[in-house]
């Protein structure tokens, strides 16, 4: 299935606004046109029923407004609504757990340290978890001490965890064995990690298509027969 960055983080504004709200607003955001029904559950890719009766409650609640085009109903966002400031806190939810992150793992972690946010291992497969997965990966010249490798876990689990109410699983490998694991085909290094967002340090993707091509590049001294 096509990779989104939806993936990496289980959405905390969908468990308070409810998937379909979510979906529909987010879908709507952009728009400051009316828009029929039909267009709004397309764009959000939500059956239309169900887009009827979110609509009809986000209506009912004065977050939306209705107008009518003819004989089919319209809807806008009514962004002077005393929530919809905090709506959009909700729907940028994602974005704000990942800026706080890196707000943090600045304050422990050395410069040269990779630090990303990975799909969880069902996500790819279309199996949702509650759960954030980080990849901490190590230079060769860096040695991290036992109190950084703490506290980049602590704060990680304690910052991310508490925004989202996920797990948070922290994995530290060094360089030459990410290496190793990319040149072996390894498919969690080379499908999983590759599929990150990095929040400290060199961008983990990079890294990884870096090494990916030097694998693939012939050798200076290719074996005459």
């Amino acid at each position: 299935m096509p990779w989104t960055f939806d993936m990496l983080l289980h959405d905390p504004g969908a468990d308070v606004l409810g998937a379909d709200v979510t979906h529909i607003i987010r879908a709507l955001r952009q728009r400051s046109e009316p828009t029929l029904t039909a267009v709004v559950a397309t764009a959000a890719g939500v059956s239309a029923p169900r887009t009827r009766a979110a609509l009809k409650e986000l209506v009912s609640i004065g977050v939306m407004t209705l107008t009518k085009v003819g004989r089919a109903n319209a809807y806008t966002i009514n962004r002077t609504h005393v929530a919809w400031d905090g709506i959009q806190l909700l729907l940028d939810a994602r974005l704000l757990v990942l800026r706080q992150a890196r707000r943090v793992c600045e304050q422990v972690a050395p410069a040269g340290v990779s630090i990303a946010l990975c799909a969880p291992s069902g996500a790819l497969r279309g199996a949702w978890e509650r759960s954030a997965r980080f990849i901490v990966v190590v230079p060769e010249s860096t040695e991290l001490r036992a109190d950084v490798i703490e506290g980049v876990t602590r704060v990680l689990r304690d910052t991310v965890g508490s925004m989202t109410g996920n797990t948070v699983a922290v994995t530290f490998i060094a360089e030459d064995d990410l290496r190793e694991r990319v040149r072996n085909g390894d498919k969690v290094a080379k499908e999983e990690w590759f599929r990150s967002a990095t929040v400290h340090g060199p961008d983990l993707s990079q890294i990884i298509l870096e090494m990916t091509r030097q694998t693939a590049r012939p050798t200076d001294n290719p074996v005459r027969t």
